[in-house]
Formats: C-alpha cells, structure tokens, sequence
C-alpha cells in the first residue's frame, strides 16, 4: 500500500464530475438558512459569523476527500499528494475553495433585491476575514487528515472532527478564565456580549488572521516534510524549502500564541490583574481595581457595597458562596473592552466565580443583577452553572433587583403590558426567543415572570425548576397557565400615567434584531461619537444623520445629530432639527420629547429669542421625572424668569461646555446671586463631580435650607448630599443625611431603598474599614 522512493505515482487529477460543486453548494444552503434571521439575513458581521465555521467545516471535508488517486492506480493517495507536492495541492484546493466560496458573493447580491445592502465594503472586510481565512485553514487541516487516516471518509471525518475540536477549546476556556472575547482559527472573531455594538476591524482580528497563516503555513510544510519522511516523496525537491517554511511558521505561530494578550487576540486573568493592580480581601470577596483612580480612593465603600449585596442575596435566595468570589472593577468601557470584551455591558462569570463591572455610581446600579448570577451558579447546570433557558437566567438576576427608576420589576411588568409591549413570555424564556426580543423587554418581562413564581411558590421550587429549565415538572403546571396567572397578577398592579410615560421612553427601542442594518449603523454611530469626542461636531452630525437614515429614522440618533449640531453653534440647523423631530412626534411620550425641547430651547436662546425658549424649557420641566435632561431644563426654567439675575446661569446650563468656560459661567453666576438655591445646587453638583464630599453636602445644604423650587429638584438635592455624605469622614452626618433622606415628606420608594443601602454600607465600614491587603 506505501508507496516506495522510486515509484512512479501520477500526479493528483481532479474529479471533473463533482469538482467543487458540493462545497458551493454546501455552503450556499447555509447561507440561505441565514435568511431565516434578522440579523444574519443582512450581509455583514454577522452571517460572516456563522458562515466562518461552515467554510471551515466544508474545506476541511473537501480538502481530505479532493486530492483523490487516479481511478486505476493502486498507490496511495499520500504518494499521489507527494508525488505532486503538498504546496501545489494546497494551492489548487484552495483555488477551488475560493471558487465555492464566490457562490456566497453571487448570493448576498441576489439577495439585495429583498432585504438592505448596509454597506458593501464591511461586508466584504467581515468575509475576506472571516469565511475566507477560516476556509484556508480548514483546506489544510484536511490534506492533513490525508496523512493520518486510510481511505477518503476516514479522512473527511478526522479532519472535520479536527475542525469542530478548535470550536470547542474557547468555549470550555470561558468557563475557566473570564474573557468574553475570543479570535479562533475555525470562527474568525466572537465579539463578547450581543448589546456591545460591533464597529470597525482592530488590529487585534488581523493579528489573529496573521496566526492563522502561520499555522496553515506550518501544516502545509509540516505536511510535505511527513510525506517525504513517510517515503511518498521519491526525491527532496521541495522538502528544503518546506523545512525552511515550518521552522519559520510553526516558532512565530507558537510565539504569537504566547503572547497574545499583547497582540490582544487572548486575554488572561493574570493580564486582567496586571493592569488591575490594586487588591483587597474581605469576607466574601477578592476585589481587583486599578491601584490609582476613583476606585482606589472608595475601595472601602466599593467593598462595603460588595458585601451588603452579598447578604442580602443568601438570604433572598438561601444559597452560600465558599470560595472567595473575584469582583474586577474596571477604570473605563474601553480598558474593559479590551481586557475582557465586554465594553459597556458588565458580566458575570457563575463558573470561575467572578463578576466584572464598570465604575460607575454609588451605590453601584448592577452589582446586585452580576452578583446574583454568581452566587445562583451552584444551583445551575454542572459544569456551565446557569439554567439551559436564558429566560430563567436573567430573570433571576432582574428579579433581585428591588427598585429601577422608583419603580419595582413589577411595575415595570404592568406599564409594559398597559402600553401593548408585553410579549408572551411562554416564549421568550426559551433559547431562541429571548434573544429576539430587545433587552430592556426581554429581561424585564422575564424578571417579574419569576419574581411572581418566587414570591407565590418560594424558592425552593424555583430552584427545582432552574437547573434543567424544567418549570411544568416542578410546578405541576404548564408554562402557559403559569403565564396566564402572573398576567392576572399583573393586572392588579397599579401603573401610574409617570410610569406609563417612564415605559414608554424605555422600551422604545427596537433591539439589535429589529433594527435595520443594526451593525452598520453602530459602526457610523461609534464614528459619530469618535468625531464627537475629537471636537469636530459639524461632521458627528453629518455622520448621526447617516446612521438614522441607515437605521429608518431612529430618533435617539437624530437627538445625537442635534447636539452635535448645537456643539457646533450650528443654531439653526439646530432648531430646523428640533422642529423636525417635534413635528414627527406625535405618538411619542412625554420623556421622549423632554431632551428634543430641551435643546430646541438652547436653539432659540442663541438665536436670541429668551422667550421662545422659557415656553420650552416650561414644558420639559413640567414633566417632573428625574432625568439629566428634565433637571437642566427646571433649573433654565427658574433662570429664565429672572434673566438680569441668572444670566450666567442660562449661559451655564445652555451652552455646550468648553474648557474653562463652563466654569466660568458658574463662577460668574455665584458672584451675582450667591445664595440663590439653583446656583448653590449647581455649585455642589460640580463639587460633587470634582469628589469634594464635605464641600458638595455643605452646599446641597444651603441649596435645601434656602428652598429648591419643585419637588423633582428637592429630592435629588437629598439623594445626592446623602451619598456625598458618605464619603466624608463623618459618619454621623452621613447617617443624618441618609435617615433625612427616608423621613422626607417627599421621598420616593427609590429614596428609601437608597437611604437602607447608605445605612447598611456605613454599618459594614464602621465594624471594620477594609484596607487594601496588596498593591503591586
């Protein structure tokens, strides 16, 4: 059967018969059954996506089964593969593997007909890096297979087995190392969470197509030099040349492997912690942060706030983490991006018990929903430690979750259904369904479904219907009446007219999947913002406004495109915008048209016209729910009706910030009306930015005892001074602060569950501050 050094073999012939029609047609069908999804119907990231895999699944089955012995030669395949060259074969296979690939071309244009284009050119980059790359590493993987294994379909199935191996290795890497992100020979490039957009190609995606090079580069070589070792070569012709070749590649491919974390195609937790090198240890918890930096000062209240969630979620969910969990909190989106994939949406890790968050305000907004997925983790499946139904997973999460926006879960439940946005969540709490839906709707929807099961039935059950998502067999009842009751349910909940108008400004948003080009437009979106933040709005403006019309209009990118223009002292444009978009927005709900009047408003005060401007800042502070955008315009609202006093203050809060001249403006405004309660509240609010603690409690002090006009300012003036208060030295006052903010005729739910939280965070630092165990 072996061939022997003086042979005579015929060169590899190909088939005629079948050629590469098989493959084409293969990998064509795949395409078409991406059609069948929203998002992988459009030709762009993500059918390359799911295209990779099956170019590399296809070409290494093609590249076992292609080189075929001539019908009537009994020498092996391998001496025909040797006797050719390996070099030579690989070439004409991957030729041929081109040639399939092309169907695909000729498929995405016919499909334009019917469903948007969404940019040729980032389709294209998207498939010449992901389909074509992952094709040539399948093609050698499976000429490799020839070498191994006897006869044509033992081959395809090694080669194929040896392609689907490489998909395996990132995903049991997640549940070991907590990166969301991974670059793979076989797959291209997996970005991490399906809410962080996807925008343009880093470099870090051609450094790993430079490693998959590397190593079909090495296989190739490694390939020609086995043949002739093997004796299937009858002379060294090309072996020198392959020797070279493999003792380049396969040492670059093992060094780029290596150092990964560098080139940024890997991540590691020792990487992650390197960067975060600040430690400290308290009874629960190992927190990892930046050693410089906001985070760094707090870390004892970060701590805190870490432990009393802890607490309050064993005892909730009746479940006990042994070993210590790891919370890594992250100076920006993009170092996290970076480290870890996950740029704006913070993730938690149940296997390798570690949750990764952003900075952000205290005490932290999704602490609770990341913890929770930790510590139910032992309660999941093994191995993967979360429910097989993702409805049931997050809805755990949300459900712990007491107030969002003063508003509890259920609430949230019952506007949503007032409103007609309820889906049917029988469906949504399965594999396929819950990503279909937009985020805000999918968990919220999920999250009051079972709180609702957890509060009538207890957690017990839960638990028994949670780890194999077997909810009838647990509940002795069908998903469907279950649904039917918590919908009853839902119809007992009072719903205010503010959270029928918080509901509708929230779940407004279409979703990834139902958003047109959703991927083209984040990627002009993430220009527009770059633009933006590089001071150049005149052109962030024009590139929102490309990213709305891509998008069918979006409205939040046309807000984007107005205050880029307003940034551009571009007034009129500005207003003809607002105008526009007022015009249009008939069905919108209050909220909605809060941040649109508000900037119209600083339009018309450019532009000269104070008393146009009063009219609209009127309206969108009469709207009274606490956002950045209602509290501008009350406070506008209150300048404007003393223009000779507060003129600097109208300038302050109406202009876009340059550098130096925001500040000015407020110093400006404190000389001309010093204890005037707006000009000391925007006083302790820039303190407060600015983490001067003790002077920003003092001056929301004087801000309250001189008497915020509107309840909405008020109350916010309290929430603020009492977390200020916290971070004084003075604990006394801030447990004042905090018991003033509960007690306060007008404080709200979100009020009183802050002002526990302050309470029990100061409680945990007063046993004991947490001081940092290691600095490196």
């Amino acid at each position: 059967m072996a061939g022997t050094p003086g042979a005579q073999v015929e060169p590899v012939e190909p088939r005629r018969r079948t050629g590469p029609t098989w493959l084409a047609v293969f990998l064509a069908t795949v395409y078409v059954a991406c059609l069948a999804n929203p998002l992988t119907r459009l030709f762009d990231f993500d059918v390359n996506l799911v295209l990779a895999p099956a170019a590399a699944v296809g070409g290494a089955v093609f590249g076992a089964t292609r080189p075929r012995k001539p019908r009537r030669e009994r020498n092996d395949v391998r001496a025909t593969v040797g006797r050719t060259g390996p070099g030579t074969v690989y070439a004409r296979l991957l030729l041929e593997g081109l040639a399939a690939l092309a169907a695909i071309l000729v498929l995405a244009a016919t499909t334009r007909i019917f469903f948007p284009w969404c940019g040729f050119f980032w389709g294209m980059v998207y498939f010449l890096l992901g389909p074509v790359f992952s094709m040539a590493f399948g093609l050698s993987v499976g000429l490799a297979a020839t070498l191994l294994a006897r006869g044509t379909g033992r081959a395809a199935v090694l080669a194929a087995g040896v392609v689907l191996a490489t998909l395996l290795y990132p995903t049991v890497r997640a549940l070991f190392v907590p990166v969301a992100f991974a670059y793979n020979p076989t797959f291209g490039f997996f970005p991490g969470p399906v809410y962080d957009p996807v925008a343009t190609v880093e470099p870090a995606y051609l450094w790993a197509r430079l490693h998959t090079v590397l190593i079909v580069a090495a296989v190739v070589s490694g390939t020609d030099i086995a043949l002739y070792l093997g004796k299937y070569v009858p002379a060294p012709r090309s072996v020198v040349g392959s020797g070279l070749a493999l003792a380049i590649s396969l040492p670059a491919a093992i060094v780029l492997g290596i150092l990964g974390d560098r080139a940024g195609i890997s991540s590691s937790i020792s990487a992650i912690e390197r960067e975060l090198d600040g430690t400290a240890a308290t009874a629960h918890f190992v927190v990892h942060y930046p050693a410089e930096g906001r985070t760094a000062r707090q870390i004892q209240w970060v701590a805190a706030d870490l432990e009393a969630a802890y607490s309050d979620l064993s005892a909730t969910l009746d479940v006990d983490v042994e070993e210590p969990i790891h919370a890594y909190i992250y100076p920006s989106r993009g170092a996290k991006k970076r480290l870890m994939g996950a740029g704006r949406t913070s993730v938690a890790f149940p296997r390798s018990r570690s949750l990764h968050l952003n900075a952000d305000t205290y005490p932290h907004p999704v602490l609770v929903h990341e913890l929770a997925h930790v510590m139910s983790g032992s309660r999941g499946m093994p191995l993967i430690e979360v429910s097989p139904l993702p409805g049931l997973t997050e809805g755990l999460a949300v459900a712990q979750e007491e107030v969002t926006g003063d508003l509890t879960v259920h609430e949230w439940a019952a506007a949503m259904a007032r409103i007609g946005k309820l889906p049917d969540v029988a469906a949504v709490l399965s594999v396929t369904g819950f990503w279909q839906h937009p985020g805000g709707i999918a968990y919220t929807a999920c999250g009051s479904f079972v709180r609702y099961l957890i509060e009538t039935r207890g957690i017990e059950r839960f638990w028994a219907a949670y780890r194999w998502g077997r909810i009838a067999a647990a509940y002795g009842s069908s998903i469907e009446t279950l649904v039917n009751e918590w919908e009853a349910f839902l119809d007992t909940v009072e719903v205010s007219d503010e959270a029928l108008a918080r509901a509708r400004y929230r779940f407004s948003s279409r979703g990834l999947f139902g958003t047109p080009c959703a991927r083209a437009k984040d990627r002009l979106k993430a220009r527009a913002d770059d633009l933006f933040v590089r001071s150049r709005p005149r052109a962030a403006a024009e590139t929102y406004h490309q990213a709305a019309e891509m998008a069918g209009g979006d409205p939040r990118l046309l807000r984007a495109a107005l205050r880029a223009w307003l940034a551009a002292d571009a007034n009129l444009e500005a207003r003809q915008l607002a105008e526009l978009l007022l015009a249009d927005a008939g069905d919108l709900g209050a909220l909605q048209r809060v941040p649109i009047e508000v900037m119209l408003a600083a339009a018309e005060y450019r532009l000269g016209d104070l008393a146009s401007a009063k009219q609209h800042w009127e309206a969108a502070a009469s709207v009274g729910v606490a956002t950045s955008d209602v509290r501008r315009a009350t406070c506008l609202s209150i300048a404007a009706n003393e223009p000779a006093r507060l003129s600097s203050v109208i300038a302050y809060l109406a202009r876009e910030p340059r550098a130096g001249a925001d500040l000015l403006r407020l110093a400006e405004a404190w000389r001309d009306a010093p204890t005037h309660p707006v000009v000391t509240y925007l006083l302790a609010r820039r303190f407060q930015m600015a983490e001067r603690w003790t002077k920003a409690v003092d001056f929301y002090g004087k801000a309250l005892d001189a008497g915020l006009p509107g309840a909405f300012l008020e109350r916010e003036a309290l929430r603020n001074r009492a977390i200020c208060a916290l971070f004084t030295e003075d604990a006394t006052l801030a447990r004042d602060a905090a018991r003033t903010l509960a007690t306060h005729p007008g404080a709200t739910r979100a009020d009183r569950v802050l002002s526990r939280r302050l309470l029990e965070r100061l409680a945990i630092v007063a046993a004991g501050p947490i001081v940092p165990a290691r600095h490196e």
